[in-house]
């Protein structure tokens, strides 16, 4: 054979060979819309979503896991073309988020993983259910909530867009705004497509009818008569409401945070033990979750009277993410456990992941290399049965539903995380003896308030005068030492 006819022979084999993975990945595509849309099902790479607008897209995503699989090798898109048929097999999988890039990395029996899914996805989608929202007002503020809550809006779980009340206008009305809608001289184009039901008096916004209702006041309103159940109103116009349906999301936290504590508890049960042999608490994570790992470790030094470096908070992207984003920080799978060692991370130690979504790549990464040098692992995530829960030795889930704000994880999701950070370290600190009855006893006297304070806790113990209690302070610079040191 000729070498031109070896070139030929070459390119047409790899012509094909990629053809072939056109296909499937066309096939894909295909499963993963249909699961997205009917079953509420998302499928991710990695914790990369699969993006079903481009063939191209797709298997360039599956030649870049080359770096996240254990082999070095990139994923076939055949192997998570069968994934993905399995899953789609399971017709009872609800409101499910599985990760098929880590299953097919780690051997893992897919009907086994999704098997175990369905069980955990029982309780995310009670959870998840359907709420009907009702914007007052479709000012600039309401014209981007729509875009928000309908720009994606593939599945009837979540916050479900289904009316718009608006004073009564002229004739022509309804088209005004829809042209409004559709270009905003500062956001641009909407993503999608609206069209105008005239005859119902409403709009067609991807696929979803939106009432458009006239009136002055939403509470004069009867929302059973448009088909709209137990709705959630919104009131974009700054006058009622806004604010108290935003209080009445956050007033279900708490009860999130119940149903976890025997997960919190199993968590702290396992820190403690390792702190008094001298270990440390690391909080890893991105964005919102990352902040407030900080937060909750820069909190402990003057609460408690700890080193600085006993709770240490590690956010991706490094301090910069603390004030402003850093674009992919939170998809490097590697930087969390170059971070750790940075800290010289040991056995001693136990380190808790956090991520509202339970997907975030930095995060599980960073857990699975410590599982892998018998570190202590613990997580805190939104989302039941995430792939973060299932990586942590010790993981917290703390379903709190869908956001007020479509998305927006530092509402609920971010509450929720600072109660059970709270939780830990507080519980912790009791356990080693920081804490005496209720009395932060250890704290750092850096102000005068807490000076004041650190006197009157002085004065509750032992039987002095506010000067006498000050000078005890003073002298022996924190409340345990100054009442030890008058009760020997």
């Amino acid at each position: 054979m000729s070498n031109a006819d070896t070139l030929r022979q070459l390119h047409r084999e790899h012509f094909s060979a990629y053809n072939q993975q056109e296909q499937q990945a066309i096939e894909l595509m295909g499963l993963l819309n249909t699961l997205n849309n009917q079953q509420d099902v998302q499928v991710t790479l990695f914790g990369e979503g699969l993006d079903t607008s481009s063939t191209s897209r797709v298997l360039a995503l599956h030649a870049a896991t080359a770096e996240r699989t254990s082999d070095g090798q990139p994923l076939q898109i055949a192997d998570t073309l069968a994934a993905v048929k399995a899953i789609a097999a399971q017709k009872s999988l609800t409101a499910a988020r599985i990760d098929v890039g880590q299953l097919i990395n780690a051997n893992k029996d897919i009907v086994a993983a999704i098997e175990e899914a369905t069980k955990s996805s029982d309780q995310a989608s009670v959870n998840n259910a359907s709420c009907d929202v009702v914007l007052y007002g479709f000012g600039r503020i309401g014209r981007i909530l729509t875009r928000l809550l309908l720009s994606e809006a593939s599945t009837d779980k979540g916050l479900q867009l289904k009316a718009i009340v608006v004073r009564p206008g002229a004739e022509g009305d309804l088209a005004k705004r829809a042209s409004l809608l559709e270009r905003d001289s500062i956001h641009g184009s909407f993503t999608g497509a609206v069209k105008l039901d005239d005859a119902n008096n409403g709009m067609i916004i991807n696929g979803r009818f939106v009432q458009i209702i006239y009136a002055n006041d939403p509470s004069e309103i009867d929302y059973t008569a448009y088909g709209i159940d137990n709705a959630l109103v919104i009131d974009n116009t700054g006058k009622s409401n806004l604010l108290s349906n935003i209080n009445n999301e956050d007033k279900t936290v708490p009860l999130a945070v119940e149903k976890a504590l025997t997960q919190i508890e199993d968590l702290v049960n396992a820190i403690v033990p390792k702190m008094k042999l001298g270990g440390r608490l690391f909080y890893i994570g991105a964005g919102t979750s990352g902040r407030l790992g900080i937060l909750d470790a820069s909190e402990c030094p003057p609460t408690f009277g700890v080193p600085f470096d006993l709770v240490i908070g590690i956010i991706a992207g490094g301090d910069t993410a603390i004030r402003k984003a850093v674009e992919n920080a939170e998809d490097n799978a590697n930087q969390a456990w170059f971070d750790l060692q940075a800290h010289n991370i040991s056995e001693n130690d136990v380190v808790v992941g956090i991520a509202a979504s339970g997907t975030t790549p930095y995060v599980i990464a960073g857990l699975q290399e410590c599982n892998k040098n018998n570190i202590i692992t613990g997580s805190i995530s939104c989302n039941a049965g995430s792939p973060l829960s299932l990586t942590a030795q010790f993981p917290i889930d703390v379903v709190v539903g869908p956001e007020f704000v479509t998305g927006s994880s530092r509402m609920k999701a971010g509450t929720a995380q600072k109660l059970v950070l709270n939780m830990i370290t507080t519980a912790t600190m009791v356990q080693l003896g920081k804490v005496k009855g209720n009395k932060m006893v250890d704290m750092q006297l850096s102000n005068s308030k807490l000076v004041d304070r650190g006197v009157k806790m002085i004065m509750d113990e032992v039987p002095v005068s506010y000067e006498e209690a000050s000078d005890l302070l003073k002298k022996h610079g924190s409340v345990r030492k100054a009442v030890d040191y008058y009760n020997q």
